[in-house]
């Protein structure tokens, strides 16, 4: 499943948990399905999201005089 998909995927569930909590009375196994599911999805969607940087080539391994810690 792409982002797009994801994303569209993310936001049912969330209205459809907020309608839940909304109901007079709660249908507990909806509502822990759901939450199961928004669980899932947010797993598929940080798995979706690219690192900004490849291996050790982050902040807080850069000597202080290098060119790229300024």
């Amino acid at each position: 499943m792409g982002l797009t998909q994801l994303t569209g995927k993310y936001a049912r569930l969330r209205e459809e948990l907020a309608r839940a909590y909304a109901a007079p009375v709660w249908q507990s196994a909806m509502i822990d399905r759901l939450t199961e599911e928004i669980f899932e999805t947010e797993r598929a969607l940080a798995a979706c999201q690219q690192p900004l940087w490849q291996g050790d080539d982050d902040a807080s391994t850069r000597s202080a005089g290098s060119p790229a810690s300024a």
